[in-house]
Protein backbone atom coordinates (compact mmCIF):
# COMPACT_ATOMS: atom_id res chain seq x y z
CA UNK A 1 0.00 0.00 0.00
CA UNK A 2 1.31 3.25 -1.03
CA UNK A 3 0.38 7.25 -1.21
CA UNK A 4 1.55 9.97 -2.81
CA UNK A 5 1.28 13.86 -2.23
CA UNK A 6 0.87 15.15 -5.85
CA UNK A 7 0.44 13.61 -9.34
CA UNK A 8 3.67 13.70 -10.27
CA UNK A 9 4.33 11.54 -7.41
CA UNK A 10 1.79 8.98 -8.01
CA UNK A 11 2.72 8.54 -11.18
CA UNK A 12 6.91 8.49 -10.07
CA UNK A 13 5.40 5.78 -7.51
CA UNK A 14 3.81 3.72 -10.07
CA UNK A 15 6.89 3.72 -12.29
CA UNK A 16 9.62 3.05 -9.32
CA UNK A 17 7.08 -0.09 -7.70
CA UNK A 18 7.28 -1.71 -11.65
CA UNK A 19 10.75 -1.12 -12.17
CA UNK A 20 11.50 -2.53 -9.17
CA UNK A 21 9.15 -5.75 -10.05
CA UNK A 22 7.28 -5.22 -5.96
CA UNK A 23 3.91 -5.44 -7.21
CA UNK A 24 2.44 -7.34 -9.95
CA UNK A 25 -0.98 -5.11 -10.15
CA UNK A 26 -2.42 -2.19 -8.83
CA UNK A 27 -6.03 -1.19 -7.47
CA UNK A 28 -6.00 2.70 -8.16
CA UNK A 29 -8.21 4.72 -5.77
CA UNK A 30 -9.92 7.73 -5.53
CA UNK A 31 -9.74 7.72 -9.61
CA UNK A 32 -9.74 11.23 -10.96
CA UNK A 33 -12.25 12.49 -14.08
CA UNK A 34 -8.36 12.11 -16.52
CA UNK A 35 -6.18 10.06 -14.40
CA UNK A 36 -2.59 10.23 -15.56
CA UNK A 37 -1.98 6.72 -13.27
CA UNK A 38 -4.57 4.69 -15.77
CA UNK A 39 -3.67 6.38 -18.60
CA UNK A 40 0.07 5.17 -17.80
CA UNK A 41 -0.79 1.76 -16.43
CA UNK A 42 -2.64 1.35 -19.86
CA UNK A 43 0.09 2.71 -21.96
CA UNK A 44 2.61 0.07 -20.72
CA UNK A 45 0.09 -2.72 -20.14
CA UNK A 46 0.42 -3.53 -16.79
CA UNK A 47 -2.29 -5.10 -14.99
CA UNK A 48 -4.76 -3.05 -12.72
CA UNK A 49 -8.14 -2.44 -11.35
CA UNK A 50 -9.84 0.51 -10.20
CA UNK A 51 -12.24 1.45 -7.03
CA UNK A 52 -14.18 4.71 -9.20
CA UNK A 53 -14.49 5.43 -12.86
CA UNK A 54 -12.85 7.82 -15.49
CA UNK A 55 -14.25 9.88 -17.84
CA UNK A 56 -14.11 7.27 -19.68
CA UNK A 57 -14.26 3.92 -18.39
CA UNK A 58 -13.80 1.53 -21.58
CA UNK A 59 -11.69 -1.26 -21.48
CA UNK A 60 -10.46 -1.81 -18.06
CA UNK A 61 -11.64 -3.40 -14.37
CA UNK A 62 -13.32 -1.06 -12.43
CA UNK A 63 -16.06 -1.52 -9.37
CA UNK A 64 -17.63 1.71 -8.67
CA UNK A 65 -20.75 3.07 -6.70
CA UNK A 66 -23.58 4.44 -8.79
CA UNK A 67 -23.31 7.84 -7.25
CA UNK A 68 -25.16 10.28 -10.07
CA UNK A 69 -28.50 8.04 -8.58
CA UNK A 70 -27.38 8.60 -4.77
CA UNK A 71 -27.40 12.20 -5.51
CA UNK A 72 -30.78 12.46 -6.93
CA UNK A 73 -31.85 9.83 -4.60
CA UNK A 74 -30.51 12.65 -2.02
CA UNK A 75 -32.36 15.82 -2.86
CA UNK A 76 -35.48 13.20 -3.46
CA UNK A 77 -35.24 12.37 0.21
CA UNK A 78 -34.84 15.91 1.27
CA UNK A 79 -37.59 17.07 -1.11
CA UNK A 80 -39.38 14.19 0.74
CA UNK A 81 -39.50 16.05 3.56
CA UNK A 82 -40.46 19.17 2.61
CA UNK A 83 -36.89 21.05 1.37
CA UNK A 84 -37.11 22.94 -1.74
CA UNK A 85 -33.58 25.06 -1.39
CA UNK A 86 -31.01 22.52 -0.78
CA UNK A 87 -27.11 23.51 -0.67
CA UNK A 88 -24.38 20.89 -1.75
CA UNK A 89 -21.19 21.16 -0.41
CA UNK A 90 -18.63 18.99 -3.24
CA UNK A 91 -15.54 18.24 -3.43
CA UNK A 92 -12.53 18.98 -6.21
CA UNK A 93 -14.01 18.63 -9.83
CA UNK A 94 -11.14 16.84 -10.60
CA UNK A 95 -12.18 13.57 -8.76
CA UNK A 96 -14.52 11.61 -10.75
CA UNK A 97 -16.59 10.68 -7.70
CA UNK A 98 -17.13 14.29 -6.78
CA UNK A 99 -18.15 15.25 -10.18
CA UNK A 100 -20.54 12.70 -10.37
CA UNK A 101 -22.17 13.25 -7.51
CA UNK A 102 -22.93 16.97 -8.43
CA UNK A 103 -24.08 15.85 -11.67
CA UNK A 104 -26.48 13.12 -9.62
CA UNK A 105 -27.71 16.38 -7.44
CA UNK A 106 -28.30 18.71 -10.59
CA UNK A 107 -30.60 15.79 -12.14
CA UNK A 108 -32.51 14.95 -8.47
CA UNK A 109 -33.57 19.16 -8.86
CA UNK A 110 -34.23 18.56 -12.57
CA UNK A 111 -36.43 15.58 -11.91
CA UNK A 112 -38.53 17.31 -9.67
CA UNK A 113 -38.51 20.41 -11.49
CA UNK A 114 -36.59 22.82 -8.94
CA UNK A 115 -34.27 25.16 -10.29
CA UNK A 116 -30.63 24.80 -10.09
CA UNK A 117 -28.99 27.68 -8.27
CA UNK A 118 -25.41 27.82 -8.54
CA UNK A 119 -25.36 30.17 -5.39
CA UNK A 120 -26.24 26.70 -3.67
CA UNK A 121 -23.08 24.41 -4.79
CA UNK A 122 -19.99 25.02 -2.89
CA UNK A 123 -16.46 23.34 -3.60
CA UNK A 124 -14.31 22.67 -0.81
CA UNK A 125 -11.22 19.72 -0.04
CA UNK A 126 -12.69 16.85 1.31
CA UNK A 127 -11.97 17.44 5.03
CA UNK A 128 -14.15 18.48 8.21
CA UNK A 129 -12.78 21.89 7.92
CA UNK A 130 -13.64 22.66 4.65
CA UNK A 131 -17.11 20.87 5.27
CA UNK A 132 -17.22 23.84 8.02
CA UNK A 133 -16.62 26.54 5.89
CA UNK A 134 -18.97 25.14 3.33
CA UNK A 135 -21.67 25.99 5.68
CA UNK A 136 -20.44 28.93 6.60
CA UNK A 137 -20.60 29.67 3.17
CA UNK A 138 -24.11 28.48 2.10
CA UNK A 139 -25.62 29.29 5.31
CA UNK A 140 -24.46 32.95 5.28
CA UNK A 141 -26.16 33.12 1.82
CA UNK A 142 -29.81 35.98 1.95
CA UNK A 143 -31.72 33.28 1.35
CA UNK A 144 -29.79 30.01 2.82
CA UNK A 145 -30.28 26.78 2.38
CA UNK A 146 -32.52 24.24 4.72
CA UNK A 147 -30.72 21.38 4.06
CA UNK A 148 -27.28 20.20 2.70
CA UNK A 149 -26.50 17.37 0.91
CA UNK A 150 -22.46 16.94 1.33
CA UNK A 151 -20.15 14.53 -0.93
CA UNK A 152 -18.64 12.97 2.10
CA UNK A 153 -19.12 12.33 5.74
CA UNK A 154 -16.26 15.01 6.78
CA UNK A 155 -17.37 17.64 4.78
CA UNK A 156 -20.95 16.95 6.70
CA UNK A 157 -18.93 16.44 9.98
CA UNK A 158 -17.52 19.89 9.38
CA UNK A 159 -21.11 21.14 8.43
CA UNK A 160 -23.08 19.96 11.73
CA UNK A 161 -19.87 21.38 13.85
CA UNK A 162 -20.50 24.89 11.56
CA UNK A 163 -24.30 24.52 12.56
CA UNK A 164 -23.41 23.69 16.63
CA UNK A 165 -20.90 26.54 17.21
CA UNK A 166 -23.83 29.15 16.05
CA UNK A 167 -26.07 27.26 18.01
CA UNK A 168 -28.50 25.79 14.59
CA UNK A 169 -30.32 22.76 15.95
CA UNK A 170 -29.22 19.64 12.62
CA UNK A 171 -32.34 18.14 11.63
CA UNK A 172 -35.14 20.77 12.04
CA UNK A 173 -33.25 24.31 11.71
CA UNK A 174 -30.52 22.57 8.85
CA UNK A 175 -30.68 19.21 8.04
CA UNK A 176 -27.41 17.33 6.69
CA UNK A 177 -26.74 14.50 4.84
CA UNK A 178 -23.63 12.73 4.13
CA UNK A 179 -21.89 10.20 2.22
CA UNK A 180 -19.66 7.40 3.11
CA UNK A 181 -21.26 5.72 6.07
CA UNK A 182 -18.06 6.08 8.32
CA UNK A 183 -18.88 4.50 11.36
CA UNK A 184 -18.17 7.87 13.46
CA UNK A 185 -21.51 9.48 11.88
CA UNK A 186 -23.12 6.95 14.34
CA UNK A 187 -21.78 8.56 17.35
CA UNK A 188 -22.35 12.72 16.52
CA UNK A 189 -24.81 14.70 17.77
CA UNK A 190 -27.50 13.74 16.37
CA UNK A 191 -26.28 11.13 14.38
CA UNK A 192 -25.34 11.25 11.27
CA UNK A 193 -28.01 10.49 7.82
CA UNK A 194 -25.33 9.16 5.31
CA UNK A 195 -25.46 7.46 2.04
CA UNK A 196 -23.27 4.10 2.50
CA UNK A 197 -20.83 1.65 0.99
CA UNK A 198 -19.54 -1.68 2.53
CA UNK A 199 -15.63 -0.23 2.28
CA UNK A 200 -14.60 -3.98 3.38
CA UNK A 201 -17.11 -5.63 0.76
CA UNK A 202 -15.57 -3.09 -2.17
CA UNK A 203 -12.15 -3.93 -0.82
CA UNK A 204 -12.90 -7.43 -1.22
CA UNK A 205 -14.48 -7.03 -4.64
CA UNK A 206 -11.56 -4.94 -6.78
CA UNK A 207 -8.96 -7.44 -4.59
CA UNK A 208 -11.00 -10.54 -6.53
CA UNK A 209 -11.16 -8.54 -10.05
CA UNK A 210 -7.41 -7.69 -9.80
CA UNK A 211 -6.62 -11.58 -8.95
CA UNK A 212 -9.00 -12.38 -11.77
CA UNK A 213 -7.14 -9.92 -14.50
CA UNK A 214 -3.95 -11.13 -13.19
CA UNK A 215 -5.34 -15.07 -14.11
CA UNK A 216 -6.12 -13.36 -17.69
CA UNK A 217 -9.68 -12.89 -17.39
CA UNK A 218 -10.60 -9.59 -20.12
CA UNK A 219 -10.58 -6.89 -17.52
CA UNK A 220 -13.55 -5.16 -19.94
CA UNK A 221 -16.18 -8.00 -18.35
CA UNK A 222 -14.78 -7.15 -14.80
CA UNK A 223 -16.80 -4.25 -14.58
CA UNK A 224 -19.49 -3.68 -11.60
CA UNK A 225 -21.51 -0.50 -10.37
CA UNK A 226 -23.32 -0.93 -6.88
CA UNK A 227 -25.91 1.22 -5.39
CA UNK A 228 -25.30 3.09 -1.88
CA UNK A 229 -27.92 2.52 0.70
CA UNK A 230 -29.40 5.97 2.85
CA UNK A 231 -29.13 5.27 6.27
CA UNK A 232 -31.24 7.80 8.41
CA UNK A 233 -30.42 9.08 11.13
CA UNK A 234 -31.05 12.06 13.54
CA UNK A 235 -29.62 14.53 11.06
CA UNK A 236 -32.23 14.91 8.31
CA UNK A 237 -35.85 16.10 8.91
CA UNK A 238 -39.04 18.89 8.20
CA UNK A 239 -37.59 22.12 7.94
CA UNK A 240 -38.41 24.06 11.26
CA UNK A 241 -38.44 27.60 9.49
CA UNK A 242 -38.57 29.09 6.02
CA UNK A 243 -35.21 30.36 4.42
CA UNK A 244 -35.47 33.46 5.33
CA UNK A 245 -36.30 32.88 9.18
CA UNK A 246 -33.36 30.74 8.62
CA UNK A 247 -31.28 33.47 7.26
CA UNK A 248 -32.71 36.09 10.28
CA UNK A 249 -31.98 33.45 13.15
CA UNK A 250 -28.40 32.91 11.91
CA UNK A 251 -27.39 36.99 11.64
CA UNK A 252 -28.65 37.03 15.29
CA UNK A 253 -26.40 34.59 16.27
CA UNK A 254 -23.29 35.75 14.44
CA UNK A 255 -23.97 39.04 15.95
CA UNK A 256 -24.25 37.92 19.54
CA UNK A 257 -20.81 35.73 18.88
CA UNK A 258 -18.89 37.57 16.80
CA UNK A 259 -16.70 35.45 14.55
CA UNK A 260 -13.02 35.59 13.34
CA UNK A 261 -14.09 35.50 9.93
CA UNK A 262 -11.41 32.98 8.82
CA UNK A 263 -13.36 29.69 7.08
CA UNK A 264 -12.99 26.81 9.09
CA UNK A 265 -12.32 27.84 12.42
Amino acid sequence: MTTAHSREHMIETVKRLIARRKVDGFIVTRTEVDDPRIAYLRENNFPFVTHGRTRDPAGYAWFDIDNEAAFADGVRHLYSLGHERIGLIGGPMELNFALQRRDGYRQGLEALGLAHDPDLENIQPLSEKGGFAGAEALLSLEAPPTALLCVTDALAIGAVQFCRKFGLKVGSDVTIVGYDGLPVGEYLDPPLTTFSQSAQEAGGRVARMLIDVLDGKNPTDLQALAKASLIRRASDGAPANSSEALASALRDRLNQQPYSGRKGE
